[in-house]
């Protein structure tokens, strides 16, 4: 490893810069996105994943659930990805970035944790 900052370790740089890395109902899915890419484009790309296997059996949801890409909310940095238009980039998202949140925007709205979530124990 080398020791860049006077001899203090680093953090190495990312070496895959083609993929980011979202974390939605505890599970990690790893998608082919760029920071030029629009919110909208990383969300399609992102159901076709295979993202709403994320979902709950219908009897064990207080939310209707991930029906389509556009129930999708992304969050990078505690910041709301909402325009679908705008690229990644405009959010400061940075390449190869492995560090993004998707939640069901029902959930993001209600302000109530999910009844499954530890903040209840």
């Amino acid at each position: 490893m080398e020791l860049p900052f006077e001899g203090i370790p680093t953090v190495p740089p990312r070496k895959d810069r083609a993929h980011m890395v979202f974390f939605c109902g505890g599970c990690r899915y790893r998608v082919t996105a760029a920071p030029a890419w629009s919110v909208g484009r990383v969300k399609q790309a992102l159901w076709a994943g295979g993202i709403s296997r994320s979902n709950k059996p219908p009897e064990r949801r207080a939310t209707p659930g991930l029906q389509r890409w556009e129930d999708l909310a992304l969050i990078y940095a505690g910041q709301v990805l909402d325009d679908n238009d705008k690229p990644m980039a405009e959010y400061h998202v940075p390449p190869g970035c492995q560090c993004l949140i998707a939640i069901e925007r029902a959930k993001l709205e209600s302000g109530k944790p999910d009844p499954d979530s530890a903040y209840w124990n």
